[in-house]
């Protein structure tokens, strides 16, 4: 039972909880109240005496509390005088301390810069290594393209010898062609002069039968 009170109690003065929200909004409409209707210095005497019954009633040892309160608030002297023994041992640990992190900075700083270093190294070999397969690449298309410009220049070699034997072919036949023509058309001459020669006998054997 006691524990179940102790948290419950632990709930209501835990900030950001909804019991606490809702004894801090019961205490400032109370404040506000007593703002109204008593005054500000009456309810910060009420205030007051309230936190000093707290205080009585509350802590056990009051001494360890109330130095605990002031050494808060009042800053303690220094646990290190100047010119002290402890004083010096603390600036000889404070200097070694620094140039132990000095040189850890610099072992870092040159591990940094050989990892930077071999990085950049990396990086440059994959570069050359990237342009190397390119141009290669490259050349490789330079040949299949030029191989097919063979290809395609051999074939129109070979059309156009085809083509030049087949008009050869078309020349012959046409000169043949024209050949049989004017053979025909001098045969044709002839059988026409034939023919012309024929009728004037033929008309003087009729004009003879007269």
């Amino acid at each position: 039972m006691a524990e179940q009170t102790e948290k419950k109690i632990r709930k209501f003065l835990q900030v950001g909880t909804l019991e606490c929200m809702i004894l801090c909004v019961v205490i400032a409409i109370v404040l506000g109240v007593l703002f109204i209707t008593v005054g500000f210095w009456k309810t910060a005497l009420i205030a007051a005496l309230i936190l000093l019954g707290l205080f009585v009633g509350g802590v056990t040892n009051k001494r360890e509390f109330l130095s605990g309160c002031v050494s808060k608030v009042v800053p303690q002297r220094s646990q290190y005088p100047a010119g002290s023994e402890a004083r010096r041992q603390l600036e000889d640990k404070t200097r070694e301390t620094v140039k132990a992190a000095k040189e850890e900075a610099a072992a870092a700083a040159e591990e940094a810069e050989e990892a930077a270093q071999d990085l950049r190294e990396d990086v440059e070999e994959k570069v050359e290594a990237a342009a190397d397969d390119i141009n290669d690449k490259a050349e490789a298309i330079m040949e299949d393209i030029a191989h097919e410009a063979e290809d395609i220049k051999n074939t129109a070699a070979a059309e156009a010898e085809k083509a030049e034997e087949a008009l050869t072919e078309v020349s012959q036949e046409a000169v043949e062609a024209i050949d049989d023509v004017a053979q025909e058309a001098a045969e044709a001459a002839d059988e026409v002069a034939d023919m012309t020669d024929v009728a004037p006998e033929a008309d003087e054997d009729k004009k003879a039968d007269r």
